[in-house]
């Protein structure tokens, strides 16, 4: 079992070993990133606890389970910071650090997936809201949820065989795919996944809001309470991408350039 060479694309461009001080100096900075974004999740929670629903309000439902993977991942990538930081090796470590890494990354392999049905049910309730009374039934929405779960459990047990898998390396103090046979496989789809986000963002949410202004006068009350809703929806997906993703891609590329 290999780390990925310095010259693949899915490793880090050569990084630093970190001792003493350096090491110190990016605990610290990794400590006080992950506070201040696990500070924001935590609020960010408090604040939408009394909004989510399986029902018409199930986009803040979604919202809410984006911001628990983030806090799954900051306190993850804490934890194994905080291992780094007291002297535990890879090399007599291996199992401990593999499962690290499996548990800081499956919550990222998992927002794609909230992503894309936070959009779909925005769309099904804006622009099909008759036809969306018949899927406002709770149970079709948890099934929705346990397939992210099982999605996140078959992630995990995937990465424990020799199909694929990420670690965590103490002496770099970052994440590192494993040389195994679908680890790209993986990388690649979380890519094109990402970009799917992306496209979701800039295309759904501000169609929806020039759908919503063309159709104000007909519906009335029920447009603008829609409108409301899209944006802050559209938001609290922002809010999660800069407190959240964003900054834990900071502190690896910070790292790496350390």
């Amino acid at each position: 079992m290999d780390l990925f060479a310095p010259n693949s694309s899915y490793s880090p461009m050569r990084p630093p070993i970190f001792v003493g001080g350096d090491r110190a100096l990016a605990y610290s900075i990794i400590i006080t990133v992950s506070t201040v974004g696990l500070t924001l999740e935590c609020l960010f929670l408090a604040g939408i606890r009394r909004l989510c629903g399986f029902e018409a309000n199930y986009a803040f439902t979604l919202l809410g389970g984006i911001a628990l993977c983030g806090v799954h991942h900051i306190l993850v990538e804490s934890t194994a910071a905080t291992l780094s930081i007291i002297g535990l090796q890879w090399e007599n470590n291996i199992l401990l650090f593999r499962i690290i890494g499996e548990l800081a990354f499956a919550p990222l392999f998992c927002l794609p997936y909230f992503h894309v049905l936070l959009a779909a049910h925005r769309v099904l309730v804006v622009a099909f809201p008759l036809s969306c009374k018949a899927l406002h039934r709770p149970i079709i929405w948890k099934i929705a949820l346990v397939l992210i779960l099982i999605f996140y459990i078959s992630f995990l047990v995937i990465n424990q065989t020799n199909l694929a898998g990420i670690t965590y390396v103490p002496r770099h103090m970052i994440f590192v795919a494993l040389y195994l046979p679908y680890t790209y496989i993986f990388f690649d789809l979380n890519d094109f996944a990402n970009y799917g986000i992306l496209a979701i963002s800039i295309t759904v949410y501000p169609m929806l809001l020039i759908y919503l202004k063309f159709t104000s006068k007909m519906s009335g009350s029920r447009s603008r309470y829609e409108a409301r809703m899209t944006i802050q929806v559209s938001e609290g997906s922002i809010f999660q991408k800069c407190t959240f993703e964003e900054p834990s891609m900071s502190i690896y590329i910070g790292l790496m350039f350390f």
